[in-house]
């Protein structure tokens, strides 16, 4: 507990801003819960960090810390409607990159979903918009 007080007495000194930076620890601990499990989050609306990769092979999202090939019990696949040639295109351009993805957790459909054959997971993120996020 000291070290902790220690820790942030000093972080604060320096000009971080604590709050930032529990939101940011807390954002991604949830991106990881989810990219674990997505199940509680079936038919809600959610945000999530993580690496993109968008091939006819992968196209998942998996934690910003894991290395390559990322751990496929930490990824989750991404979801983008066959029609919506916007949203792949900008896929295809994120890929390899650092993203955050608002989207709805659902079951992948293979019938309207543009999914790889290595779909990590039954359930994924239905893409509402995509950004490009700083690499730390």
């Amino acid at each position: 507990m000291k070290a902790a007080f220690i820790i942030l007495l000093g972080l604060s000194l320096s000009g971080v801003n604590i709050a930032s930076a529990v939101a940011e620890t807390n954002e991604e601990r949830l991106s990881t819960q989810i990219l674990r499990d997505p199940s509680p989050a079936i038919a809600r609306r959610v945000s999530i960090s993580g690496r993109l990769q968008w091939s006819n092979e992968d196209r998942n999202l998996y934690p910003t810390w894991a290395g390559t090939p990322a751990p496929r019990d930490y990824c989750l696949p991404v979801l983008i409607n066959q029609k919506d040639d916007l949203t792949s295109e900008a896929a295809e351009k994120l890929s390899g990159k650092n993203v955050k993805i608002y989207g709805i957790i659902s079951f992948v459909s293979s019938d309207a979903d543009s999914i790889s054959v290595n779909s990590c997971k039954q359930l994924g993120i239905h893409v509402i918009h995509m950004e490009a996020v700083s690499d730390k």
